[in-house]
Order: structure tokens, then C-alpha cells, then sequence
């Protein structure tokens, strides 16, 4: 998150923080961000000039879950780019966590899916 963030403000300078959805730098990389205000948990990613040719879409689940899907042959590849919440948040908020990452995937079951992100456990 903090390349994106990064990359953010080296493209548009101190604006205030990212709206989310995404932009393209000045060498053709595509930044993705959700649509969350929270920065603690939001979630992103960079592709290069070539992979952002094969983005097809986006979609910011919520402030820890965004789904990329890539054009590609012989089906769309979907990568699920997660932060999971802590073994500090409630049973509720990890249920709900990964409820919704679920229901994300299987939206996208015919496709190549991978889950990738941040799957710390603070209690190591």
C-alpha cells in the first residue's frame, strides 16, 4: 500500500488522500485502489504498461477486499487482493471478512482466481 500511495503523490502531488478507483502513471502503469477512507486497511495494486492493457476490471469490495480481472485465454484470470483482519478484531468482523471474500470469488468462479494480500495474524 505504501508504493501506491507512494505513486499517488509523486503523480498528483500532496492532494489530499486517493478517492479511490485508479489512474494511470506518466510511464503507462495502472494504479487500483478501493474506495475506502480508511487508509489503515485499503487495499490496492500496480500493474505495468502491458498488464494494464489485459485489465477488464476492478471493483473495490470494501476497505479489504478488491477484486482485478485480467483478459486471458482460455478464461479471465480474477486476483482477490485481501487485508485480513487480525486475530484483535471480533469473531463478527473475521466472519463477516471472510463472508465476503467468499461471495467475491464465487462471482467470478469460471474464471482463474487467486487470492492474494495480507493474511497476518497479529497474535504470532
Amino acid at each position: 500500500m505504501q508504493e501506491i500511495q507512494h505513486e499517488f503523490r509523486r503523480t498528483y502531488g500532496d492532494k489530499a488522500k486517493s478517492p479511490g478507483g485508479y489512474y494511470y502513471t506518466h510511464e503507462g502503469s495502472l494504479v487500483m485502489q478501493s474506495k475506502a477512507e480508511n487508509l489503515e486497511h485499503k487495499v490496492g495494486a500496480i500493474v505495468d504498461k502491458w498488464t494494464a492493457k489485459k485489465v477488464i476490471g476492478h471493483e473495490g469490495i470494501n476497505d479489504r477486499i478488491m477484486i482485478v480481472r485480467l483478459a486471458a485465454s482460455p478464461h479471465s484470470v480474477t486476483i482477490c487482493i485481501v487485508y485480513a483482519p487480525t486475530s484483535a478484531h471480533s469473531d463478527v468482523e473475521v466472519k463477516i471478512f471472510y463472508e465476503q471474500m467468499t461471495h467475491a470469488v464465487k462471482e467470478y468462479r469460471r474464471d482463474i482466481c487467486f487470492i492474494i494480500g495480507d493474511w497476518k495474524d497479529s497474535s504470532m
